[in-house]
């Protein structure tokens, strides 16, 4: 095999977690005192799919970084790996966890699209369309409620109320509640509003004698 050059995929890279810069200065200490003991794992054009940390780490340190190759059957497989190799290694919170394996939905619905269109030639489904959201949820280790829920979440809650969900300051639970708590005085008022509105736009007929 041809000496491969590793390279950082920014798309892959995204599909991860970030680490805090002093669990990045932990790593360089770590890899400078005892070596480098996990391999970074690239496909077959040196791509990095685990271990971008590493990979900085051993450049800073300048030395050679170990890694292994592994092969893919498709783009779609090779990206699910980048983000289930994370959910094995990383200490998440639940909400990490939720929001990592929601990474997957576009990944798994694509997958599943393309094998419902060659089931009939003897291609085997693996993950129905229907089950998207069941797998991603047993990926998560919760229910497909609580994942529903964080959806909810990252849509509607500003940054500071999902930060303090995903470092398990505040609850799903708790958040989701809010929001919808919100949402019901919301509509409240603007109904309101509107019977106000409605209520000054009457005009009475004029009173005759």
């Amino acid at each position: 095999m041809p000496l491969l050059t590793l390279k950082i995929d920014p798309e892959y890279e995204a599909l991860v977690p970030t680490i805090s810069k002093e669990c990045y200065e932990t790593l360089v200490s770590s890899i400078q005192a005892n070596g480098q003991y996990e391999p970074i794992i690239v496909n077959e054009n040196g791509i990095i799919l685990d271990g971008h940390q590493r990979f900085r780490a051993c450049n800073k340190l300048k030395i050679k970084p170990a890694f292994e190759v592994k092969q893919f059957d498709d783009l779609l497989a090779e990206k699910l790996f980048v983000i289930d190799v994370n959910l094995v290694r990383r200490q998440l919170t639940q909400a990490q966890r939720i929001q990592l394996s929601l990474r997957k939905k576009s990944i798994l619905q694509e997958q599943a699209k393309r094998n419902e269109s060659l089931g009939g030639t003897g291609v085997q489904i693996c993950t129905p369309l229907s089950r998207v959201n069941e797998v991603i949820a047993k990926n998560a280790g919760v229910s497909a409620r609580q994942v529903s829920k964080f959806e909810t979440i990252s849509k509607k809650a500003d940054v500071q109320l999902l930060n303090r969900v995903l470092t398990a300051k505040t609850t799903i639970d708790k958040a989701y509640n809010d929001i919808k708590a919100e949402e019901k005085r919301e509509k409240l008022i603007l109904e309101a509003k509107q019977a106000a509105h409605s209520s000054a736009s009457i005009q009475l007929p004029p009173y005759e004698l």
